[in-house]
């Protein structure tokens, strides 16, 4: 009996490292973009992470399998950003209009002592340099209490560029989770 409530407590313990993770996906931009050249927005050395740089080649990776290519010069901009929040937070716009919610808070935060989950989040803009018009922006979220960021970027990467050309609004892909 001992043996069988042991192989029952790993069981319960592995699929409660594997239940899924959601990936909260926002797209919105053109419909019909036509494959193009775009140059990455250039910040101060001091303002890039090792994450941002990571999360900023994964992204132009991304977009050069979908034939979007870097060149000096190009008439396109791309603009990626990327943060790690802790879950508790709530981040709220306000202005005269009132209050606006801008990123969600995690519930289960508070309730969880053995770890402080944070919300990872990743941004994709391309921007038309002559007007400014943004042809696509993209967002890829997550709340994470033990996966490395390092782990989570390729993920947010390839969620956020994911709807170029087909924008899909907001909605939710589900995925394992490693841990």
């Amino acid at each position: 009996m001992k043996v069988s409530g042991l192989v029952i407590l790993g069981a319960l313990t592995l699929s409660a490292c594997t239940k899924p993770l959601e990936t909260r996906v926002s797209s919105a931009g053109k419909t019909a973009i036509s494959p193009g050249t775009f140059e990455t927005l250039k910040l101060p050395e001091l303002a890039v992470s090792d994450g941002l740089k990571t999360a900023t080649d994964l992204v132009v990776q991304r977009l050069q399998q979908k034939q979007f290519f870097v060149e000096s010069g190009a008439s396109l901009l791309l603009n990626v950003t990327l943060s790690s929040r802790p879950a508790s937070l709530a981040v709220v716009e306000k202005s005269d209009a009132g209050s606006k919610q801008l990123g969600q808070k995690n519930a289960k935060a508070k309730n969880n002592k053995k770890c402080q989950p944070r919300e990872d989040k990743l941004s994709v803009v391309l921007t038309g340099k002559a007007d400014g018009t943004i042809i696509y922006h993209g967002s890829a979220a997550e709340f994470h209490c033990a996966q490395p960021l390092s782990d989570v970027i390729p993920f947010l990467a390839a969620s956020a560029v994911a709807d170029l050309g087909a924008p899909r609004g907001d909605y939710v892909v589900k995925r394992k989770s490693k841990n």
